[in-house]
C-alpha cells in the first residue's frame, strides 16, 4: 500500500529581480515548496486575494514600495500568513524593524546567494512557528469556550442547588413543624391515656370527700327533722362540707391543669419537688390501697431549675404509674415501696431518682424501653407512650434518663437535670 503524498507548502515569493526570483523558485521547489512569484508589491497583493498562501517571502526593496509597508498593508486586510523579510547585507537594522512589524523572520541576502541554502529551513521553521502558535491559539479558544461552557454549568447546578437547597430547608421546616405538632399531640394522648388509666384512683379520691358531704347533709336534714338542730352542729357540719369540697376542687383543678395543651403553658423558674409531690394528687390513694408505700427523700433546699412543671409532674407520673404496674407480677409478701429522691450534683446538676423493689427489667426489654409504643403490658393495659413520653420530656429540660434493673429486685430510674437552661416561650408558629 503506498504512503499517502504530503502536502506541498505554497509560497509566495515576492522579488523585483527576475533571476533572483527564478533561482529561489527553483531551489524552493527542489526542497518541496510550491512557488508562487510576484514581481512588487501591487502583484503581490493582488495574488493574495486570489489565492491562498501557506507563507510569504517578501523582498525588502521592491519598486513600488518597501517590504514592510507591504507586510502592514497585508495586516491591515486581515490576511493571516507567516511573513518573512529579505534583506540586503548591511540592512540587518531593516530586518529588526520587520520583526517588529509582525515578520516571522528574515534572511540577509549574499552575493553569492549562499543564503538560498538556508532559506528552506528558514520557511519550515517559520511554518511550524505559526501553525504552533495556531493551535496554540485554537487550544486557548477551546479552553475559553470550555471554561465559559464550565462556568455557566457551574452557575445554572448553583443555582439548581440552592433551588433545591430552599426546598429542603422549606420541606425540614415543614417536617420539623409537622413532626413537633405529632410529638405534642401524642404527649396529649400519652397523658390522657394516663388519666384514664388513673380513673380508678380519680374516683377513689373524689367519692371519699363526696361520701364526708352527703353524710354531712343527711346529718343536718335528721336534726331538722327531729327538731335538735342546733348552731354548734351546722357550723361543725357546714366546716366539713367545705373542707371536703375544697379537697374535690384540688382534684378537679389539678385533673383540668394536667390535661390542658402544654404549649399553652410556661416555662419558668420551678422547684423540682412541686412537680414530684403533684404527681402524687391523683395516685397516693391508689398506690396505698394496693399496700404500695411511698417514700420520699426530697431536699427542701434545692435551688430551682427552669423548667415546665406539667411535663415534669407527667415524667414523675409516668415512672411512678409503672413502677405500680411492676408489682402486679409480685407474689410474695415483701413491703411494696416507691421511693423517690432529690439531691444537688456537682453544684449544676439536680438528680431525681425513682426506685421500686418489684419485679425489675428483664435484659432483653431494656434497649426498648423508650422506644414509641414499645410495651409488655397485656393488650389494653398500655399505650407503650409513657416512656417514650418521658424521655423525650427529659430531653427537652437539657436532662439525661437512665436505668438500672435487677430481675426480681427492682428497678430505679436516675434523671439529671441542669440547673441553668433557659427555655424561650414556645409559639404557636414554632
Amino acid at each position: 500500500m503506498s504512503k499517502r503524498k504530503k502536502k506541498r507548502e505554497k509560497i509566495l515569493l515576492v522579488e523585483d529581480d527576475h533571476g533572483v526570483a527564478f533561482l529561489t523558485r527553483e531551489n524552493l521547489e527542489e526542497e518541496g515548496f510550491e512557488v508562487d512569484l510576484a514581481y512588487d508589491g501591487s502583484q503581490g497583493l493582488e495574488k493574495l486575494n486570489q489565492n491562498s498562501y501557506d507563507a510569504i517571502l517578501l523582498d525588502h526593496r521592491l519598486p513600488d514600495m518597501n517590504g514592510i509597508e507591504m507586510m502592514k498593508e497585508i495586516q491591515r486586510r486581515g490576511i493571516e500568513i507567516p511573513q518573512i523579510i529579505v534583506t540586503g547585507a548591511g540592512d540587518e537594522r531593516i530586518a529588526v524593524k520587520a520583526m517588529k512589524s509582525g515578520a516571522y523572520d528574515y534572511v540577509v541576502k549574499t552575493g553569492d546567494l549562499s543564503y538560498l541554502v538556508a532559506l528552506p529551513i528558514t520557511i519550515r521553521m517559520s511554518l511550524e512557528r505559526y501553525n504552533l502558535a495556531k493551535e496554540k491559539e485554537g487550544l486557548e479558544r477551546q479552553l475559553k469556550d470550555y471554561t465559559l461552557l464550565l462556568e455557566r454549568k457551574v452557575e445554572e447546578r448553583t443555582k439548581e442547588l440552592l433551588e433545591l437547597n430552599e426546598n429542603l430547608e422549606q420541606l425540614v421546616r415543614e417536617k420539623t413543624k409537622e413532626l413537633k405538632e405529632t410529638q405534642a399531640q401524642l404527649v396529649q394522648a400519652g397523658k390522657l391515656a394516663a388519666l384514664g388509666t388513673l380513673g380508678a384512683g380519680v374516683a377513689h379520691e373524689l367519692n371519699n370527700p363526696l361520701t364526708v358531704v352527703s353524710a354531712e347533709a343527711d346529718e343536718i336534714l335528721d336534726a331538722v327533722n327531729h327538731g335538735y338542730l342546733d348552731q354548734n352542729l351546722v357550723v361543725v357540719s357546714a366546716q366539713n362540707i367545705k373542707s371536703h369540697a375544697e379537697r374535690m376542687r384540688v382534684i378537679i383543678d389539678h385533673i383540668r391543669q394536667f390535661a390542658r395543651d402544654d404549649k399553652n403553658s410556661e416555662w419558668k423558674k420551678i422547684s423540682i419537688n412541686d412537680p414530684i409531690r403533684d404527681s402524687l394528687i391523683l395516685l397516693r390513694t391508689q398506690l396505698e390501697s394496693l399496700g404500695i408505700e411511698i417514700l420520699l427523700e426530697l431536699d427542701e433546699n434545692l435551688p430551682k431549675i427552669w423548667g415546665h412543671h406539667n411535663k415534669l409532674e407527667s415524667i414523675f407520673q409516668n415512672l411512678i404509674t409503672n413502677a405500680r404496674d411492676a408489682f402486679k407480677n409480685i407474689k410474695d409478701r415483701r413491703h411494696k415501696t416507691i421511693k423517690i429522691r432529690s439531691y444537688q450534683k456537682d453544684r449544676d446538676k439536680i438528680v431525681v431518682e425513682v426506685a421500686d423493689n418489684a419485679c425489675g427489667i428483664p435484659k432483653d426489654v431494656l434497649p426498648n424501653i423508650f422506644n414509641p409504643f414499645f410495651t409488655t403490658k397485656d393488650v389494653g393495659s398500655g399505650t407503650g407512650l409513657g416512656l417514650s413520653i418521658t424521655h423525650s420530656n427529659v430531653k427537652e429540660h437539657g436532662g439525661e434518663i437512665s436505668v438500672i434493673s435487677k430481675a426480681g429486685e427492682g428497678t430505679t430510674f436516675i434523671l439529671t437535670f441542669p440547673l441553668e437552661r433557659r427555655k424561650k416561650l414556645k409559639t404557636s408558629n414554632e
